[in-house]
């Protein structure tokens, strides 16, 4: 889910709409960033975050994307490989499960 994502999220570096301060994008940003945080989370998810972040020209360790975000993982009661997990990122992106 997360490399599909920032394929999708990469396209903004092409936008004059979906920048990273357009209020959607900088949503899912946010919650890249606090899955990024993550201390189990696999290298190759790791990765596709910051060259992600890489080609939008911003800095995945700073305050600005973890303070505001509506979902909190810490919150959450499981791993980060947990099936409840990917169910509340699923419908917190798409809006199914």
């Amino acid at each position: 889910m997360v490399p599909f994502v920032a394929k999708i999220l990469d396209s903004c570096t092409r936008s004059k709409i979906f920048t990273s301060s357009n209020v959607w994008v900088n949503a899912y940003l946010r919650l890249l960033a606090e899955i990024y945080h993550e201390p189990d989370l696999k290298l190759n998810l790791t990765f596709e975050i910051e060259v992600l972040c890489n080609n939008l020209g911003l800095d995945i360790h700073g305050t600005r994307y973890l303070s505001r975000s509506p979902l909190s993982l810490s919150s959450l009661h499981c791993g980060v490989g947990c099936a409840k997990l990917i169910d509340t990122v699923c419908f917190w992106l798409l809006g199914t499960r």
